[in-house]
């Protein structure tokens, strides 16, 4: 009698097998990437009063609705009850505007507001260049205090930069879309650590000094042999899948639960 799997098994066993294998070491890798993405970096606008912009980027969020947020933080000096103003986007001639209208404190505190009318950042590559959503985000308004004290204010806020589309590494799976970078320079270092120790500094270099008479040849012959066979790509990230058990303990200073991208 021939033997068949039920239609979907094979596919309920490998997304089982998949998710047993990689999960913990996608969550460690992106936990990484947003504790790396997500600090603020308050800039001054005034005395007391500092503030910062995440800007949200398309497809490689995993909240529900991505949105761009305003961060005002006051300090306990501050002598503003109130800002209003426009958080802006520029792209060539168009400006997209966003209104805001804050009440401040008058100690610590840290003011989130979101900002649904500027766009999620995006990259298009064509024939022509490179095209983004916008290349500029300013932040302008009015303070109010007490007695009728005002203070305009105009800021740069700066230039966007696209290095998440163009420069990280993604995945999407289990609902979720993972950022790889943290594996993929683990990966590399692994590499380059077993290509140093089994052949050296210089098996990089083709036209090596290093290659030099009978042993020369022999030596190239074995870095050959390390960078095509032994530290092959292919090969060795079955090995270094088949031992990631042990590469997450080791990474265990990482909180491995699933973060908000926020």
């Amino acid at each position: 009698m021939e033997f068949k799997l039920p239609p979907g098994l094979f596919g309920l066993i490998k997304n089982w097998l998949e998710k047993l294998i990689f999960l913990r070491a996608y969550i460690i890798s992106h936990n990484d990437y947003v504790s790396r993405t997500s600090k603020l970096h308050f800039k001054e606008l005034v005395d007391e009063i500092d503030y910062d912009v995440k800007l949200a980027s398309r497809y490689i969020s995993n909240n529900e609705v991505p949105m761009p947020k305003l961060y005002v933080k006051t300090g306990k000096n501050n002598v503003y009850n109130r800002f209003s103003g426009y958080v802006k986007a520029f792209s060539g001639n168009v400006c997209y505007q966003n209104p805001i209208d804050l009440e401040l404190a008058s100690d610590d505190q840290v003011v989130i507001t979101h900002l649904p009318s500027i766009p999620l950042k995006d990259i298009t590559i064509d024939d022509d260049g490179i095209y983004t959503t916008y290349s500029e985000v300013t932040l302008s308004g009015v303070f109010y205090g007490e007695g009728g004290v005002t203070k305009e204010i105009s800021d740069t806020f700066g230039f966007p930069t696209y290095t998440e589309f163009l420069n990280s590494t993604w995945s999407r799976k289990w609902d979720h879309v993972w950022n790889l970078d943290f594996l993929e320079f683990e990966f590399g270092e692994m590499r380059h650590a077993l290509i140093y120790t089994l052949a050296g500094p210089f098996a990089f270099m083709a036209h090596s000094n290093t290659y030099v008479g009978f042993w020369g040849k022999v030596k190239k012959l074995w870095d050959k042999l390390v960078l095509n066979v032994l530290a092959n790509k292919k090969a060795l990230k079955v090995y270094w899948w088949v031992t990631m058990p042990l590469r997450v303990r080791r990474w265990q200073t990482h909180n491995k639960q699933f973060k908000s991208d926020s």
